[in-house]
């Protein structure tokens, strides 16, 4: 079994902020593999089901807010008795160019959603996709500000373009690496 979870804040005045990249991916593959969300109250999040390569496969959205998701998503891996090693956080991150990401990562470098996961869990040790917002054209901003506000018509291509591509890399890892 896997779950990935996408960070982001719940409600329309955050749809398509680059705090909401977590989001954004989910909605992406979550079409591609031809499933839906749906809220579960008893977790606070929208949740897709999905059986790819023969494994059980969440997609989560904790609807909580982004600094406040540790504690849904330690409720919904006990319930289910899921093993942190088989989390895969998906997150916006700051110090990554916008049109790339990274897999690698310990500590929470700053990521309050990324520090409340790791306490509510307990471990340093989750697996994820960091995916790039910095834009060497934002100029300077705080980056509080920068990550609620909506990606430019001139960033979309690139945030379209990382959101193929990070989905297509966890269908493969799926299929070629979790039988």
């Amino acid at each position: 079994m896997k779950v990935f979870v996408g960070l982001g804040n719940p409600g329309e005045d955050y749809n398509n902020t680059r705090h909401n990249f977590g989001f954004s991916l989910l909605d992406y593959l979550s079409k591609k593999i031809k499933v839906e969300f749906e809220y579960k109250k008893k977790f606070d999040s929208k949740i897709a089901e999905a059986e790819l390569a023969n494994q059980k496969v969440f997609l989560l959205k904790p609807q909580t807010f982004m600094n406040n998701s540790g504690e849904v998503i330690k409720r919904f891996i006990n319930f289910y008795k899921i093993d942190t090693k088989d989390i895969v956080v998906i997150y916006d991150d700051f110090d990554i160019e916008l049109g790339t990401y990274r897999t690698s990562g310990i500590g929470s470098a700053g990521h309050r959603g990324m520090k409340s996961i790791m306490e509510a869990l307990k471990t340093n040790d989750i697996a994820r996709y960091r995916l790039g917002i910095n834009s060497p054209n934002r100029g300077v901003l705080a980056a509080d500000v920068f990550v609620l506000d909506k990606f430019t018509d001139s960033e979309i291509k690139q945030k379209e373009s990382v959101i193929n591509n990070v989905a297509e890399k966890i269908i493969d890892d799926l299929g070629n690496n979790y039988n």
